[in-house]
């Protein structure tokens, strides 16, 4: 093959990633994003599924607490996250990490009302640069492997990222760490706020997948209305209710788009 058809090549691959990221940018509608989260993040893809034995969680929250987030959208932040804790499995268990130089475990792996309180008064914003890589880290070392950090032996095992940008502190180690609990099997979900991001390429190679993983949203305040649409836990495994259809259906198909 000559070296002009193989550049040619290369082009077209270059044009197909930037067509790809293009797209990743584009921020969907809050409610096909309240959809998308409910559907593969909160029923875990599973819908009107009887299962006599369901899968147990246990989910690591990695908050970004970077300067590039002001004080008040962080706490905003954490509302959000309290809010999708509320419409989740209430048998799911959730540690938290939070992150900006350096990445500190807030706590470990408990119940969802203690998980809440814990959101409140441990998780603390910082305000420096973004060490992502360090926080991954410490989920693995500090918590998935850790016989300490009460991790349950038979949970499937998840990390949902909250940021507004790429790590800027030992950069060529973000995937490699995020690789690093992949293989331990474990499932990661991010979500990127902004209407435009530029580190996307970055958040592209952390989330497990891009069409069920990986979530865009305006701003956190966006984020928080998206949470109080996804519907209470109660009402999930029910044939939906005319107000849930009407709410979603809209813009429904585009969820992949």
């Amino acid at each position: 093959m000559c070296d002009k058809t193989i550049d040619s090549l290369k082009d077209l691959d270059n044009d197909k990633i930037a067509i790809t990221l293009t797209g990743i940018q584009r921020v969907p509608k809050e409610r096909v994003t309240a959809r998308k989260i409910e559907q593969f993040f909160i029923q875990n893809g599973r819908r009107h599924r009887r299962n006599i034995d369901p899968p147990e969680y246990d989910v690591v929250l990695v908050v970004d607490a970077s300067n590039s987030i002001r004080p008040h959208d962080f706490h905003r932040g954490i509302k959000a996250l309290q809010t999708l804790i509320d419409k989740a499995d209430p048998n799911t268990h959730y540690a938290g990490i939070v992150y900006s130089n350096k990445a500190t475990v807030a706590f470990d792996f408990t119940d969802l009302r203690t998980a809440k309180h814990y959101l409140r008064t441990r998780v603390r914003f910082i305000g420096e640069k973004t060490n992502t890589q360090d926080a991954f880290l410490k989920c693995r070392t500090k918590l998935f492997q850790n016989k300490n950090s009460n991790l349950r032996p038979r949970a499937k095992k998840r990390v949902l990222l909250l940021t507004d940008g790429s790590s800027n502190m030992h950069i060529h180690l973000t995937l490699y760490r995020a690789f690093q609990l992949k293989i331990l099997g474990v499932e990661i979900f991010a979500i990127g706020v902004g209407n435009y991001m530029p580190g996307i390429q970055e958040l592209v190679g952390i989330a497990s997948s891009t069409d069920k993983h990986l979530y865009r949203v305006r701003s956190v305040l966006s984020l928080l209305d998206i949470a109080r649409l996804i519907p209470p836990w109660r009402y999930m495994h029910q044939h939906q209710l005319p107000w849930l259809t009407n709410r979603y259906n809209q813009e429904y198909d585009d969820i992949n788009t």
